[in-house]
């Protein structure tokens, strides 16, 4: 009887292993789906000389779309927001993300929830390619 105990509590720490591999999946997916989205937010940025609230918007509705992110906890934050930048001027750009689950099954480990969630940023440099006419 010891041992059938003993292999059941072996087998439930071990379940844990392939949960957190699946949310690991889950966690790579969202995060190159947000850059994926970020950089076409940069390039058309690259167009308009600037961060402009339109690409912006875009942006987070598209991360929300793709996700489980909501709008309000996406942050976006840029030197030149609606500020037009000549050809060849540098716009920098920041977008930060939650990543609300880092662990599986958390309970089992004594993390709480405050714990358990970081921030994903993408922090960089574009060059414009607006041209005034």
């Amino acid at each position: 009887m010891k041992d059938f105990i003993a292999v059941c509590a072996v087998v439930i720490l071990l379940l844990s292993f392939p949960v957190q591999y699946a949310l690991n999946i889950r966690n790579h997916y969202e995060i190159s789906l947000v850059q994926k989205h970020v950089n076409n937010a940069k390039e058309l940025s690259r167009l308009q000389g600037c961060f402009n609230d339109a690409i912006v918007e875009v942006l987070k509705t598209n991360i929300e779309r793709d996700t489980s992110i909501r709008k309000e906890e996406i942050e976006v934050v840029s030197e030149t927001m609606n500020t037009q930048l000549k050809r060849g001027r540098l716009i920098h750009y920041s977008v930060s993300v939650p990543i609300h689950k880092l662990i599986a099954l958390e309970y089992m480990w004594g993390i709480s929830a405050e714990e358990n969630t970081a921030k994903y940023s993408i922090d960089n440099y574009a060059v414009s390619e607006w041209v005034e006419q």
